[in-house]
């Protein structure tokens, strides 16, 4: 896959959800990420667009090679829409406003099978 590309996987009512659901993953940079855990290099930046029948949502993700997400990012929603693939309950406590949200790494131990992570927060 190349910066700009991207793929869109469908799935039928019922599987997840009452509702069909599209997700589209575009691959939108090879970055670096600073989170608590550590600066991170050559992340790949994901924008996944979700419409799961409620309404749209997007996010972003940053993948580190051998460690996974290090950070994650609801970029935007419509409708409310409680969908929930990564960052859940983005809205403020009266669920009329969506708030920024933002999920960083904030540690992890590199082990003799890999590595662990420890909560992303």
């Amino acid at each position: 896959m190349n910066v700009g590309n991207s793929v869109t996987t469908n799935m039928q009512a019922g599987v997840i959800d009452d509702n069909p659901i599209s997700i589209t993953i575009t691959l939108e940079a090879v970055e670096p990420a600073t989170v608590p855990a550590g600066t991170f290099n050559n992340t790949l930046r994901l924008k996944v667009f979700i419409v799961d029948g409620m309404g749209t949502y997007t996010e972003r993700i940053w993948l580190a090679k051998g460690v996974g997400p290090v950070q994650m990012h609801r970029v935007s929603e419509t409708n409310n829409t409680p969908g929930c693939f990564f960052t859940c309950g983005s809205f403020n406590c009266n669920e009329d406003v969506v708030e920024s949200r933002y999920i960083k790494l904030k540690s992890f131990t590199k082990g003799k099978r890999g590595v662990v992570v420890i909560p992303l927060n």
